[in-house]
């Protein structure tokens, strides 16, 4: 989990992260955002927002990810709820024998 400033409406996290996968095609990323004390002793961790996608449909480059409702059915799209990301792939070749 990942903590940002409180900073209100435009959060930034400025993190980067790095994945092995061993089965691209069956991989999925799942990127969910919590606000630890939005609703106080309802729960450590309240779910406000996911994006998940396959793996194999990722581009590399700057994407905008429009986050989801994880309280709705479907998960509805939250108007003007988005994250920037940068993506960079990158394909490594087994050495395995």
């Amino acid at each position: 989990m990942v903590n940002t400033a409180n900073n209100g409406y435009n959060p930034l996290w400025n993190e980067t992260f790095e994945f092995t996968l061993h089965l691209k095609d069956q991989a999925v990323l799942l990127l969910m955002v919590y606000d630890a004390d939005w609703v106080p002793k309802v729960s450590a961790r309240t779910k406000l927002a996911y994006y998940c996608l396959p793996v194999r449909c990722l581009r590399q480059g700057y994407r905008i990810l429009h986050l989801r409702d994880p309280s709705t059915v479907g998960g509805k799209e939250i108007p003007m709820c988005t994250l920037l990301c940068k993506f960079e792939l990158d394909e490594v070749t087994s050495t395995r024998r």
